[in-house]
Formats: C-alpha cells, structure tokens, sequence
C-alpha cells in the first residue's frame, strides 16, 4: 500500500477505515438490533464504494483507459460490485447476521486488496485487445458472487449449527431461514458458474490467438499456477451443479463446495500473485508520478 501514490494511498486509507467501521457496526447490529445501526451501516458501505469508485477514476486518468490492467484494479471493482451487491440485497433482507457477515466480508476483502496494491501500470502492449476487458469483467463478476454465496455458506453452517444444538434463540429475527440461506447459496453459484465460464472461454480464445507474441506456449498457459486454481474452482463449481441438480445434493454438502470454490477463486486472484510465479501477468511498466519522473 506505501507504493501507491498519495492522493490514492489517501483514498485506499479511507476505504480501510470504512471497512473497518462497517465491520464494527455489522457486529453491534448483531449484539442490539436497531435500525440507526443498519442505516449507518448501508451509509458506511456506499461511502467506501464512493472511495473505491473515485479510487479507479484516479487510475483510469494515469493509464488513459480502462483500469482493468493488474490485481489491484481488479480487487477494488470486485469491492465496488460487492458493496452494491450488499445494499441492494439488505433491501429485502432485513437479518442482522446477513448485514455482519457480508460487512466482514468486505473487510477481508479491503485487507486482501492491501496486499497487493501497487501503483499503476499500462497493458503489455500484445495484450491490448478487447478478449481482455471481458475476460476481465467476467472473472469479477464471478467472483464477486462466489464470496456472496460464501458468507451466505457460512451463515447457514453456523446456523445449522445453531438449531442441531438447539440454541435458536440468538438466530431468532436475525438469521435467514435455512431454506432462503441455501436458495441465496444456489442463485449465487448459478450466476457465478455463468461468469466464470466467460471468462474461461474468452482466456482460452485470448491463449489461441496471443501466445505467440504474449511469448506463452500451450504448456505455459496449462501450468500456470492462475489458470491451475481458476479451472479447478470452475470444475468443482460444475460438480456442485451436477450434484445439486442430479442427486438433489444440499444443505451441509452444498454449503462446504462452496467455500471450496470460494477459495480456490481467491487464491487465483491473490495467492497466486503472491506466493506463486504466474505467467498470467500481462502489466507493463509501472506509470511514474511527476515526482518520481
């Protein structure tokens, strides 16, 4: 995060600062149910959205384009699209647990986003074509309603948990009933499958037509330890699928596999990054400040 130039280490401290805070507040709103809190709380997810938004407008005028380039900018959307997702679906789902579990959810997400935050850079000048944006903008998407059906898979085991050793009384009027957690679940794997899916076809159209000149053969892009976890996470998501809807497989099961999936997904965003060498890196040379030029 020191890498970042000032104006965006400034606003990335504000997005810390609001996750941290919506963190607070989705655990007070669990301990004393009270409308000022989920109101806060909505209020405090928009503005770290707002942050996040102008965050990538500061990008998109270093680079002169889309800011879709690295991890970082890919981090800071999926956080955006997260944020919406959460005030829009808090609308109709007025359960405390769902508020605290997606605002940590978030903060795992910002503190995730910290990790790999670094100032920005250009497209590699062979990869600068349109497969990217979509390929890109699908992978997102998926992922961020992986980790939706994510919080919602731990809401429900711990709720399971909860009513098989009968102490319900904590989760009265403030957990969603099992059978919404696991429609929740299912809709979110459903839609995620789906992106997922685009985004792997259009990474093997992107593999076709730039190896060559992304200096990649077939064996480099089969390896890679990215493309590895993504297509292992595709391939469990399509199992759950088939098990869901060919031997009615739920609850605890279904619930399990989704994490699975989840963490497969954000090891291909982060871990791979970080603890693996990944030739799916397709940035340029980092854009330098005024004062560093």
């Amino acid at each position: 995060m020191v890498q970042l130039p000032v104006p965006e280490r400034i606003l990335f401290l504000g997005i810390l600062v609001a996750a941290f805070a919506a963190a607070v507040l989705g655990y007070l709103l669990r301990v004393r149910e009270d409308v000022r809190i989920r109101r806060s709380l909505r209020i405090v997810v928009a503005w770290m959205s707002g942050l996040a938004g102008i965050l990538l407008v500061f990008r998109a005028a270093a680079i002169r384009g889309f800011p879709l380039t690295g991890i970082f900018e890919s981090m800071i959307f999926l956080l955006i699209l997260l944020g919406i997702t959460f005030i829009w679906s808090s609308l109709f789902l007025h359960h405390a647990w769902f508020a605290s579990g997606m605002a940590w959810g978030l903060l795992v997400l910002v503190v995730l986003a910290a990790t790999v935050a670094g100032p920005a850079s250009t497209l590699q000048k062979e990869a600068q074509t349109p497969w990217i944006a979509i390929h890109a903008l699908s992978m997102i998407i998926a992922g961020v309603l992986i980790v939706f059906s994510a919080v919602i898979a731990v809401l429900w085991l711990y709720s399971s948990r909860r009513l098989k050793d009968k102490r319900i009384s904590a989760l009265f009027g403030k957990m969603p009933s099992l059978d919404k957690l696991e429609a929740l679940n299912l809709l979110g794997l459903q839609f995620s499958f789906v992106a997922l899916s685009i985004g792997l076809f259009t990474g093997i159209v992107l593999a076709i037509v730039k190896s060559s000149s992304l200096n990649m053969t077939i064996h480099d892009w089969i390896t890679d330890s990215k493309i590895v976890m993504t297509l292992l996470a595709w391939l469990i998501m399509l199992l759950t699928l088939l098990l869901k809807y060919g031997l009615g497989v739920r609850g605890k099961a279904l619930a399990r596999m989704t994490l699975i999936v989840c963490f497969f997904l954000v090891f291909a965003f982060i871990g791979s990054t970080l603890l693996c060498k990944s030739g799916h890196d397709f940035q340029g040379p980092p854009i330098l400040t005024p004062e560093e030029a």
